[in-house]
C-alpha cells in the first residue's frame, strides 16, 4: 500500500490511504503541492481496490500539521473511452495568469490493466472554483505517445511544469518509455501558452537517459523541476539501477 510520507527515509506518514471501499483505499501517492492564499493544496493520485482505477484527489492544510482530504474527492476521474479510459494519475498544477486560470497537466492511461498506453492531457479551473472543479481540454491528449519512434512508443507520463516561462516558452519535463516497465527516459516539450497552446516535443529528446555502470544505469524517470538556483532550474529524478530505486 502506498502512502504519502515525509521525514528521513519517508518513515513519517502524512496522508494515509482511505478506508475499505474508498476512492483511495489502495494507493495515495504521486503528489504535487501548491501554496495559495494561505493554504497548501496537495494533489495526489488515488487508486481504488475494487475497480483498480486511478484518479486525482486533493487535500488541504493550513495549520502546518494535519492534511484534510476534500469530502467530494476525486476531483478529476478516469473513464469513458480513449486516452483516459483506465487511469488519471501523476498531475502537476500551476496558475496561468495570462488567462486567469489554473492549469493541470495529468497522465491518462488507455486500455486494460496497468499495461495500457499513457499520454498527457490538460484541464482548467477558474479561481473561484479552485481546486475542486476542472474542465477537460477538448484537444486531449495534448502530449500524445508514439510520436518519437524509439523513445515514447508506449508511455508519455508524469508531467512536471517549470514554475515560470523561460525565453518566452513554458517547459514541461515528462517520462517517456518504449515499453511498459523498461526503457524509461526523461524528455521535454514546450508551448507558448499553457492554457491553449500546442506542445512541441524537443527534437533532441531524451534530455536525460540512463548512465553506463552507474546508480541509474537501468532507467531514469519521474522528473521534478520546481527549484531555481542562481538562475538555473534543478531537476530531481528517480534513477533505477539493475535492482532498486534511488533519487
Amino acid at each position: 500500500y502506498n502512502k504519502i510520507t515525509t521525514g528521513i527515509g519517508g518513515t513519517s506518514k502524512v496522508l494515509d490511504v482511505g478506508s475499505s471501499g474508498a476512492y483511495d483505499d489502495l494507493f495515495a501517492w504521486s503528489s504535487a503541492v501548491i501554496y495559495h492564499s494561505g493554504t497548501f493544496y496537495l494533489f495526489y493520485t488515488a487508486r481504488k481496490i475494487s475497480t483498480n482505477t486511478e484518479s486525482i484527489a486533493v487535500a488541504t492544510i493550513s495549520d502546518g500539521i494535519s492534511w484534510t482530504k476534500y469530502g467530494s474527492n476525486p476531483i478529476v476521474t478516469a473513464g469513458g473511452v480513449g486516452w483516459r479510459q483506465r487511469q488519471l494519475c501523476h498531475c502537476d498544477v500551476v496558475w496561468y495568469e495570462t488567462n486567469s486560470k489554473w492549469v493541470m497537466l495529468v497522465s491518462g492511461m488507455a486500455g486494460a490493466g496497468d499495461t495500457g498506453i499513457e499520454s498527457i492531457g490538460r484541464y482548467y479551473c477558474t479561481e473561484g472554483n479552485f481546486p475542486y472543479t476542472w474542465t477537460e481540454d477538448g484537444a486531449n491528449p495534448v502530449i500524445p505517445y508514439n510520436t518519437q519512434a524509439g523513445l515514447d512508443d508506449y508511455h508519455v507520463y508524469h508531467p512536471k511544469i517549470y514554475p515560470s516561462k523561460v525565453n518566452g516558452s513554458w517547459y514541461i519535463h515528462y517520462t517517456a518509455a518504449t515499453a511498459y516497465s523498461s526503457g524509461r527516459t526523461i524528455a521535454r516539450a514546450t508551448t507558448a501558452s499553457l492554457y491553449d497552446g500546442a506542445f512541441t516535443k524537443e527534437t533532441n529528446n531524451p534530455i536525460l537517459f540512463e548512465a553506463v555502470e552507474n546508480w541509474d544505469d537501468s532507467e531514469v524517470l519521474t522528473p521534478a523541476c520546481k527549484l531555481q538556483v542562481d538562475g538555473r532550474y534543478a531537476v530531481f529524478y528517480a534513477g533505477q539501477p539493475v535492482s532498486g530505486n534511488r533519487l
